[in-house]
């Protein structure tokens, strides 16, 4: 690691003497050459030095010489750098936002994640899903679970750092129970809108998929937790098959939904016109199973 940091630096050095000679006024190779400084082993005192000789420093010099500061774990520096970006009528981004967001939850500042949630509001950013989740990172390291899953509830969209963000929070406070039913239920949202966006592409070439992709959407639906979804899809079916009508069946099975299962089957064998197989039976059977027991 310290070898490669070696190299960089000395590959940074050399761009930076090149860019100097050059006389160029871009900030986008400047942008770069202070990027690369702050990952080596010169660190942020090099980065800094660059963001000076930037002719023309941009929003992206100010955001990149920010993650620098964030990085190195020089956070009340790069609290001030943020001030100093708004006093120079630099509009606030994600990037930036994010950056200042991740150092609060580092520093474990949470009254200063609120302060920099009003800007986020201010900018119309609160729903963003960059600057969101890096605010629930922060109260959840701070030990705030309660203004954590606020933030959590109240965002459009959510990441995997949302969820892990949250998860973590409640680990680390030692309730388990709640990490592990956030687990699951990050698990059944992620099935549930991989199954969307699937059947998305089903629709879109229906006539060549359409009854084969739809009957398996049938049970991967149910299997994510949507069973209105499932039968949603078997009632969008025009010429439905055995399988179609099995997988429905199916689905109530899974779900323990014994006196639906049943009276779907009455259903199948009144209006379907198909021959009922062994697994039509299989799926009676083991309801009619469940019920005996209860």
């Amino acid at each position: 690691m310290r070898r490669h940091r070696h190299h960089v630096t000395l590959a940074a050095a050399k761009s930076h003497a090149a860019l100097l000679k050059s006389g160029i006024s871009s900030p986008t190779p400047w942008n770069q050459l202070l990027t690369a400084y702050s990952a080596s082993g010169s660190g942020l005192a090099s980065a800094r030095r660059v963001f000076d000789e930037i002719p023309l420093p941009d929003a992206i010099s100010w955001n990149s010489l920010l993650a620098a500061h964030v990085a190195a774990g020089a956070h009340p520096e790069a609290w001030r750098l943020l001030r100093a970006m708004h006093a120079r009528g630099l509009t606030a981004s994600t990037f930036s936002l994010g950056s200042a967001l991740r150092s609060a939850a580092a520093a474990r500042r949470p009254a200063l994640g609120a302060q920099l949630q009003s800007f986020a509001v201010k900018f119309g950013l609160a729903d963003d899903v960059i600057p969101a989740s890096a605010l629930l990172d922060v109260y959840a390291k701070c030990g705030r679970l309660s203004d954590a899953r606020r933030v959590f509830g109240g965002m459009p969209k959510r990441n995997t750092i949302s969820w892990n963000a949250l998860i973590a929070g409640y680990s680390e406070s030692g309730n388990l129970a709640q990490a592990m039913a956030l687990f699951l239920e990050m698990e059944r949202e992620g099935c549930y809108f991989l199954m969307q966006e699937l059947h998305g592409k089903i629709v879109k070439y229906e006539e060549a998929l359409s009854l084969v992709v739809s009957n398996a959407a049938i049970t991967a639906y149910s299997q994510c937790g949507t069973l209105a979804d499932s039968r949603r899809i078997f009632d969008g079916i025009e010429s439905r098959d055995l399988i179609s009508w099995n997988s429905m069946l199916g689905a109530y099975a899974y779900h323990g939904m014994d006196d639906e299962a049943m009276g779907f089957f009455v259903r199948m064998m009144r209006e379907s016109g198909v021959q009922p197989d062994m697994y039509t039976f299989t799926s009676i059977t083991s309801i009619i199973r469940c019920m005996q027991v209860l």
